[in-house]
């Protein structure tokens, strides 16, 4: 991977991150939308990203496609070179874990050509200030701040048991992982907007 792509994901700006290695979160075969990709992992800076894994079959254009509508980053990771007879453990977890061949985007297909680094900009410390939504539900703030990768975060400003579990209940039907260091939710790009509107509309009905 380079650097361009892995500044894209959240990775950072090594040379030849280890794209499973790199992820806080990983889930077997969870639904989304219309398609169940092999993985769905998280990254540490809250990207989401599916993982497919071939061996006897390959995504097509249709399965891209679908993730390219979801803007839901994808990779393909190809194990077709172990056979039955051909079965290394030890070889296999390496291909998957910390081999960067073998590993090919579905979607975006050409990341590096749509996210362009400044390698200056990897020794210059920058401050980012995100942009920040306050939704008001019961008297109390909910924060969504929009991360980098358009991920959305979302937590109660102040602590409400009542409050929390709105944005509990709001964040898992959107796909949302917890992020313990900062007591928020991650919601992925693609269900972002979905989620905006459900806090706006239970702020509204009450």
């Amino acid at each position: 991977m380079t650097p361009a792509a892995s500044q894209a994901l959240g990775f950072g700006g090594r040379l030849d991150p280890s794209i499973l290695l790199a992820c806080t979160d990983i889930e077997e075969e969870v639904v989304v939308g219309e398609l169940r990709p092999d993985l769905l992992a998280a990254t540490a800076a809250g990207v989401t990203v599916a993982i497919e894994v071939a061996y006897a079959s390959f995504c097509g254009a249709d399965k891209c496609l679908a993730y390219e509508q979801l803007k839901l980053p994808a990779l393909e990771i190809d194990l077709r070179a172990f056979t039955s007879t051909a079965f290394d453990v030890a070889k296999v977890k390496h291909a998957i874990l910390e081999d960067v061949a073998g590993k090919a985007w579905l979607w975006p297909e050409n990341i590096e050509a749509e996210q362009p680094v400044d390698a200056s900009a990897e020794n210059t410390p920058t401050q980012r200030f995100l942009p920040e939504e306050i939704v008001t539900i019961r008297g109390r703030w909910i924060s969504v701040k929009e991360l980098p990768s358009g991920d959305i975060a979302i937590k109660a400003v102040r602590y409400d048991p009542d409050v929390v579990s709105v944005v509990r209940t709001v964040a898992r039907a959107h796909f949302g992982r917890y992020r313990e260091a900062y007591h928020n939710w991650v919601i992925p790009s693609f269900r972002a907007q979905a989620a905006r509107l459900q806090l706006r509309a239970i702020a509204s009905a009450g």
